[in-house]
């Protein structure tokens, strides 16, 4: 419950439940022995990326530095009133889409579509290859859902982070 309150002192419009001490990075990393053996709540701020526009960079700099604070204003370490949003959606499970194979990762929709709606079956990216520039891999939602991991075209290797969906069966908005 504190580190929803916390998530929420954010001020990000999307909250994603993850049980980071009994699945990945598991009671080993630092949140999850912070949490487990400690007793100490904590929020991820996983907002951000490089290699984007300008603009979107600055804007996910923004978001952090303002969540930060409303973070410590829910902590009491900054005066003032942590900010409240009317609704948050609340997520559960989301689906990685990354690559199988080796190549060049073309995206196939704009930055500016960060957490628009997918359906299932949408072409989010393709992967091509470098030296025949002959298409190896079509990237596609797995799921109805918000698009909440987005890539920049770049070289990849098989398993690297390409997109990420939300999965709709598993996201309600709350107050």
């Amino acid at each position: 419950e504190r580190s929803l309150s916390m998530a929420r002192a954010f001020g990000h419009p999307y909250i994603e439940r993850e049980q980071l001490v009994s699945r990945f990075p598991g009671p080993g990393s630092m949140l999850g022995y912070a949490g487990e053996v400690m007793g100490i709540p904590s929020v991820i701020s996983e907002i951000g990326g490089a290699g984007f526009s300008p603009g979107l960079e600055e804007s996910w700099i923004e978001t952090n530095v303002s969540g930060m604070f409303g973070v410590m204003q829910e902590l009491g370490i900054v005066e003032g009133p942590a900010p409240c949003l009317d609704r948050y959606l609340m997520i559960e499970k989301t689906h990685r889409v990354n690559p199988s194979v080796g190549g060049y990762l073309h995206p196939e929709l704009s930055e500016d579509r960060l957490m628009s709606e997918v359906h299932e079956g949408d072409l989010l990216g393709r992967v091509i290859s470098p030296h025949t520039f002959e298409e190896l891999e079509r990237l596609t939602a797995p799921v109805d859902g918000r698009l909440y991991l987005i890539s920049r075209p770049y070289p990849v290797n098989p398993g690297d982070w390409a997109f990420g969906v939300v999965d709709n069966a598993y996201a309600t908005w709350e107050s």
